[in-house]
């Protein structure tokens, strides 16, 4: 089989370029790098979540999101608070100067997302999304994270 026609190498292609692509969207419009935004625009919609919560939803290896989390902490968008239920746990949430920026971020990110799927018509965006939630599941079944 051609290379270019592995699921795989096509979707890491597009991957790469998309997250060039945010990475200088991060830099221009919020001289962040990519990781720095993606986390806070996680915990932008999922306030009060462990660092482990965080790891998963940004796919970020523990080291790297480690890293980024005491950059947002260093930077004052970011809290660290004990968990009510359970004192070993850190709850992450965003300071009140990280919410004025990913609330200020979002019409800008969002302008972003229409205009890279503007090539698609809604019907291919509706089967694109639904070929990709049912390439997760797959993916999360085989990896075991049910």
């Amino acid at each position: 089989m051609e290379l270019q026609n592995y699921l795989t190498y096509r979707v890491i292609i597009l991957s790469q370029m998309l997250n060039r692509d945010a990475a200088h969207y991060a830099a221009k419009n919020w001289n962040m790098s990519l990781p720095k935004y993606r986390a806070l625009a996680v915990l932008g919609n999922y306030p009060h979540i462990s660092l482990r919560e965080l790891t998963d939803l940004t796919q970020m290896n523990k080291g790297q999101i480690s890293r980024v989390v005491v950059e947002l902490e260093k930077d004052g968008l970011l809290s660290r608070t004990p968990d009510q239920e359970d004192g070993r746990r850190l709850l992450l949430a965003l300071s009140d100067k990280g919410q004025k920026l990913f609330n200020g971020s979002r019409k800008r990110s969002l302008l972003r997302q229409q205009e890279i799927m503007s090539v698609l018509e809604p019907e291919e965006l509706r089967a694109f999304f639904a070929s990709i939630d049912k390439l997760a599941e797959h993916m999360r079944m085989r990896l075991g994270e049910r």
